[in-house]
């Protein structure tokens, strides 16, 4: 079993880049300001597809939006959208 960890962003000059946070944005332009433009990033499944293109099998995908549901709810506590930073997914795959 293999740990990935991946942004899951969009360049900062794609059309989507409006529906990344506050804080995603931000992170994105401090590294433009200083000549390393994000230009990397996978949607869910573009990752999982990558992944099986590379022989593995994804076993668990988490990203930030489900931190509150997964790990906060049972403790009666959440995140506002605003507090989550949704740029990096933690992907555990096993090879097949």
């Amino acid at each position: 079993r293999k740990l990935f960890a991946e942004e899951d962003a969009v360049s900062s000059s794609s059309s989507s880049s409006s529906s990344l946070s506050t804080a995603s944005r931000r992170i994105m332009s401090m590294a433009a300001r200083v000549g390393e433009p994000w230009i990397s990033g996978w949607s869910k499944g573009e990752f999982k597809d990558f992944l099986m293109d590379c022989g593995y099998r994804v076993l668990s995908d988490t990203g930030a939006e489900d931190y509150n549901e997964t790990y906060l709810k049972s403790i009666g506590r959440s995140l506002d959208d605003q507090d989550l930073f949704c740029m990096e997914r933690f992907v555990v795959a096993e090879a097949i």
